[in-house]
């Protein structure tokens, strides 16, 4: 592979301007998209609500909701902090009567201050935007450690931050953005904790702090921090690290217990609120496999836009090779490699590296905390498997090349490769409409009260 240090100022100028690039015209392509969306989601109104309520919770717990007709300013009042601007008292409040930690929406309150009387799309897909970059810029560093390869960094940031998967995820105006964004920290955290021989007292502050954060972003956050902190115990205590392990250990059991201890009512929310019944009850529920199916159908059409039927018959060819394969594994200069034969060919040898081995780790986290979340949670949405996109985008790409450069060494023929298939699967995703959270049907609802007179009530069959 390429070695991605550069030799000069000049190749670091390149290639940080490619990558400056390339998260410019994702933005656009964002902002494109967020131009269109013409309604919001139940929740998204909840979110402003929750954030901007002065100690009301949420817009429909008022007792003359339903009862008298209200006018504008009833809704602005709710939905904006008019006079309450900055007060996190009224957010914490709010949260405790809720079921989501209180991170988000403090951020979303704080930018919503800055313009107390206004309620717009902007004051929440902005803070979204803000995230998805730091994403993307975080995805690319992971993938320059990882792989030491800078194309391959490039690669999986322009096929993550074009898909429909990121573009609905920052257009809804949820907490599921940021969650992202912690989620990949998380990785890139756990990378260099695998990596560096004496970890730094600031690695493992960044360890912490993640953690509490993530915590206080989205309770699946745990899920996935769960599988990823197995993996690494078990890991270090292959190599026998007690200290490391000792360390880890107290360093996450300070996150969560700080976490608690600033917001107690998370134990409340996570065992015995509506929502934490609903999980358990959920997890017991014997529908495991059709709601996972369900899952993963949302993975196929935000990130690359396969048909069923495509799906199918590409599942079918790749069962149909793997039967007349000779799959071994053998020593070869004191590396384990995968050697596999077909028919009497010869043997293609795949060293089974310590890199791999984290990519097909991030892999079988990403695929346990689908299957998890798939069983618990109360819908099968994209929402809630927002957060593995970038990271299913990247562990693909990585065994991709690692299985091409097999028969071609030239990374300029993988990289036209795959930016063609991107392309393709993009277009396709764009027109078929993918891309979700745009409510584009409103802009028909709008048309027909404008164009209704002093009527009191449209009825459109």
């Amino acid at each position: 592979m390429e070695n991605i240090k550069p030799n000069n100022v000049g190749t670091l100028r390149l290639r940080v301007t490619i990558l400056t690039i390339v998260i410019f015209l994702q933005v656009i392509n964002v902002l494109y998209f967020s131009f269109q969306k013409a309604g919001y989601h139940m929740d998204e109104y909840l979110t402003y609500s929750l954030s901007n309520y002065y100690h009301g919770v949420m817009l429909h717990w008022s007792n003359d909701f339903y009862s008298e007709w209200h006018e504008k300013d009833y809704f602005l009042g709710r939905l904006t902090p008019g006079e309450h601007t900055f007060s996190y008292n009224s957010v914490y409040y709010n949260q405790e009567k809720d079921v989501h930690p209180p991170l988000y929406y403090f951020i979303h309150h704080t930018f919503n201050s800055f313009f107390p009387n206004t309620f717009s799309k902007w004051i929440g897909i902005l803070p979204n935007i803000s995230y998805f970059v730091t994403t993307t810029i975080f995805l690319y560093l992971l993938l320059c450690k990882l792989t030491k390869n800078y194309w391959l960094a490039i690669l999986s940031c322009i096929v993550w931050g074009f898909s429909a998967g990121a573009i609905s995820s920052v257009l809804f105006i949820r907490m599921y953005m940021l969650l992202t964004l912690f989620t990949l920290l998380n990785i890139y955290i756990h990378y260099h904790l695998v990596y560096t021989v004496k970890k730094t007292a600031l690695l493992w502050i960044c360890t912490g702090l993640c953690t509490f954060l993530g915590f206080m972003t989205h309770y699946y956050y745990l899920v996935f921090a769960f599988f990823v902190s197995i993996l690494y115990l078990i890991y270090q205590l292959f190599l026998k690290k007690w200290k490391d392990i000792f360390i880890y250990t107290a360093i996450m059991s300070l996150s969560l217990g700080a976490g608690i201890l600033y917001f107690p009512a998370s134990i409340t929310h996570i065992f015995s609120s509506y929502r934490g019944e609903e999980a358990v009850s959920n997890l017991f529920n014997p529908n495991m496999f059709e709601k996972l199916k369900g899952s993963l159908e949302i993975v196929n059409r935000q990130l690359f836009a396969i048909h069923g039927k495509t799906l199918l018959i590409l599942t079918i060819f790749f069962i149909l090779i793997s039967i007349f394969l000779r799959i071994s594994i053998r020593l070869k200069d004191k590396i384990p490699t995968l050697e596999i034969t077909w028919f009497e060919s010869r043997a293609i040898q795949l060293p089974i590296t310590k890199d791999l081995i984290f990519t097909l780790s991030v892999i079988f986290v990403c695929m346990t905390y689908i299957g998890i979340i798939s069983k618990i949670a109360p819908y099968i949405t994209d929402r809630y498997i927002f957060n593995t996109f970038p990271l299913i985008i990247m562990s693909l790409i990585i065994i991709a090349h690692y299985l091409f450069e097999r028969f071609y060494k030239s990374m300029k023929i993988f990289f036209c490769f795959v930016l063609c298939i991107f392309i393709l699967i993009s277009m396709n995703s764009y027109r078929n409409g993918y891309v979700n959270y745009l409510f584009l049907g409103q802009n028909d609802r709008k048309e027909a009260i404008e164009g209704s007179g002093v009527s009191y009530a449209i009825y459109r069959r």
